[in-house]
């Protein structure tokens, strides 16, 4: 697949994670919170990762979209950091349940896509 194609499926996804994570956050932060992702700071922290997702998703997808090569490189750089960094804090930080280890697995295909689409921009 080309770089261009997995960046706007890359971004899409993004803005649609973000969107779930800002609307239902429990729902979308119990694989990293286990049960605690009902409570208030788990909520809290949920839609703040919500709103990342999505402000990094919408970029992503308006770069990838535009064809600029100097924006695409940019955008997907930028975001496959906090995607790796997930990975590494998801494995580090609490037990490594089924569901912890899927988040992680979902992370870094999201971190490989947007490296990926970062590097054949041109």
């Amino acid at each position: 697949m080309d770089p261009r194609t997995v960046g706007i499926a890359v971004g899409a996804t993004r803005m649609g994670f973000g969107a779930g994570m800002m609307l239902s956050p429990p729902r979308f932060a119990r694989s990293w919170t286990g049960p605690g992702a009902r409570r208030r700071p788990a909520r809290v922290l949920g839609r703040a990762l919500g709103a990342r997702e999505l402000a990094i998703g919408a970029g992503g997808l308006l770069a990838a979209r535009s064809g600029d090569a100097e924006d695409v490189r940019r955008w997907f750089a930028l975001g496959a950091v906090p995607e790796a960094l997930d990975v590494a804090i998801t494995l580090t930080d609490g037990p490594r349940t089924p569901s912890r280890l899927m988040g992680a697995l979902m992370a870094a295909a999201t971190a490989a896509a947007a490296a990926y689409t970062a590097s054949g921009a041109r």
